[in-house]
């Protein structure tokens, strides 16, 4: 370090001020690399997890579809089965009639 100072001290003003750029812009250089390189990790990331979060979308869509589908069917068939239960017991009233008319 001493020596860097020895050396600046015999140097003429422009040449100093060359050694400040290229110390300055040397490490500016350098942070922003690294910021550019943090930056496209973490874009990266980003963009694997958009695309995640699209996949698990697409999923709870199909499940939701599937859901609304096998409720439709259940619907159907309870409405069937009310059907036949008023079918028996109107049935089971008619039998019921003949019986006590036989008796």
């Amino acid at each position: 370090m001493e020596q860097k100072y020895f050396t600046m001290a015999g140097t003429e003003p422009y040449q100093l001020e060359d050694m400040f750029q290229e110390q300055t812009l040397g490490g500016t250089t350098k942070f922003i690399e690294k910021r550019s390189q943090e930056f496209r990790k973490l874009t990266h990331r980003l963009d694997a997890q958009t695309t995640r979060i699209k996949e698990l979308e697409e999923e709870l869509k199909k499940e939701k579809e599937s859901k609304a589908k096998d409720l439709k069917a259940a619907e159907e068939q309870y409405v069937e089965l009310l059907e036949h239960e008023e079918t028996v017991s109107q049935t089971f009233r008619e039998l019921k009639a003949e019986r006590d008319h036989l008796v």
